[in-house]
């Protein structure tokens, strides 16, 4: 079972409803995967059906982006996420003030308005010098 899957300039993740540490272990790996390749693209991520993250999950994630930070910069152009959710949407945020990414981001409602967001932010050579927009 893949979380992730390119389509084009954007490799868009969407995380299973019940999120084991097991499953999140997979779906990092295979953005390591994205990342490696080095084919520059717009991460869309899709939170809209998935639970809460464990605090040990989400030390995985801070770890992971911090790991990866300079892989993160040279390779991904943005991330959207989308998160319909207001619990979601905070702990994002909390997310991001432990570490921010190193990438213009963008919080939406909506997966056509992460999508719309992720279309500028492939063709935006100044949206890619911001760091967030949230």
């Amino acid at each position: 079972m893949r979380f992730t899957a390119r389509d084009g300039d954007f490799v868009v993740v969407t995380p299973p409803a019940q999120l084991t540490d097991a499953l999140l272990d997979g779906l990092l790996s295979e953005l390591v995967e994205h990342l490696l390749r080095g084919q520059p693209y717009v991460l869309l991520f899709d939170l809209s059906t998935t639970a809460i993250p464990t605090a040990i999950q989400r030390r995985k994630l801070a770890e992971h982006m911090a790991t990866y930070k300079a892989t993160i910069e040279d390779v991904v152009r943005g991330i959207a996420i989308v998160a319909p959710n207001a619990l979601v949407r905070g702990m994002v945020t909390a997310l991001f003030w432990l570490v921010p990414p190193p990438i213009a981001s963008h919080m939406c409602g909506t997966r056509a308005e992460a999508s719309e967001w992720a279309r500028g932010a492939m063709l935006s050579p100044e949206l890619r010098q911001k760091r967030r927009s949230m």
